[in-house]
């Protein structure tokens, strides 16, 4: 028992890298994408060759970091920024770390609830929109429904199944093993293999009612959880409006002072998820829009947009 505990705790970091690989899904591009951060007195603004953002300090909740890397923390819907300090000199990292520590302060001001895009012309969609708890309870539960997630519960089960069914073989060898008084191996095998058709088939048997009994609960159990969890989200969730600009550029999304320009190539495709339009990101996160947030005319508009500019194999995988 003392053995397969350290074995658990020892492959536990990989177990929940894996779990996380298939909750978030397929890795981003293999070419590394060049980034700017730009630290000021208004925010950190962040660019690349298709993409804008901006965050002001009071979204800012400080800095964490590890050996290889420098976290920014922010209010975002647990979206840090994550900076490689192999990328960054000394002086860049201890600015970063300056910065942080004294960029709170600097914005102590309430989130701004306007839309930053609002008098910019152009004939883009336009919405405005809240997340409720059963959007976002939706959005959890499309993560768990990946097919990647599915996989993992499967092999789970039948790791667990064949743990339990091998749980009373291994105990009697390992108590055979340690006798001093043992018989030997010559004799102990072939009981050993007898015991196989009649004592240790029983425990097999009661192993596979426990792994179907946890199947069989599993659709119940995480509708339960991803209610839970999408209430919990939504209370903590930072209150104001969000807004949201699609044209032929891209998607702007803006709340509480934070805003970002998402050229096309930064999504991976368009999902209709309910009364929910999801935008998987290529980077492993997504964008949910209410479709309760469009007229018939902008959500046709929109539509047409994404399936102009979109791959239509999006799906989750």
């Amino acid at each position: 028992m003392t053995l397969a505990c350290l074995t658990l705790h020892a492959a536990y970091p990989w177990l929940l890298q894996q779990r996380l690989v298939a909750a978030i899904g397929p890795p981003g591009e293999d070419t590394p994408v060049p980034m700017t951060y730009r630290f000021d007195d208004a925010g950190i603004t962040q660019t690349s060759a298709d993409l804008e953002a901006f965050l002001p300090w009071h979204l800012i909740k400080g800095l964490d970091e590890d050996r290889l890397h420098l976290f920014v923390l922010t209010d975002v819907e647990g979206e840090p920024i994550v900076l490689a300090k192999a990328d960054l000199t000394t002086a860049q990292a201890d600015g970063v770390r300056a910065w942080t520590a004294a960029g709170r302060p600097l914005s102590p001001h309430p989130p701004d609830d306007t839309d930053p895009f609002a008098d910019e012309a152009g004939d883009a969609v336009r919405i405005a929109f809240t997340l409720t708890a059963e959007d976002r309870a939706a959005l959890v539960t499309r993560t768990l429904d990946r097919p990647a997630m599915r996989r993992a519960r499967m092999r789970g089960a039948v790791l667990l199944f064949v743990g339990l069914s091998l749980l009373v073989p291994g105990i009697v060898a390992f108590v055979w093993a340690v006798d001093p008084y043992r018989v030997p191996f010559s004799i102990a095998f072939p009981l050993f293999l007898e015991m196989a058709g009649t004592d240790f088939l029983k425990p097999a048997i009661g192993a596979a009612a426990v792994v179907l009994l946890v199947l069989a609960l599993g659709p119940w159990n995480r509708r339960w959880a991803a209610r839970e969890l999408g209430r919990d989200l939504a209370r903590e969730a930072r209150p104001g409006t969000s807004y949201a600009h699609a044209d032929a550029r891209g998607l702007s999304v803006a709340q509480g002072g934070a805003w970002a320009r998402l050229g096309w190539t930064n999504f991976r495709g368009c999902e209709r998820l309910g009364e929910l339009i999801v935008l998987p990101m290529r980077w492993g996160s997504v964008l949910p829009l209410p479709t309760r947030a469009f007229d018939p005319d902008a959500l046709a508009r929109f539509e047409a947009l994404a399936a102009r500019h979109l791959p239509s194999d999006g799906g989750p995988s």
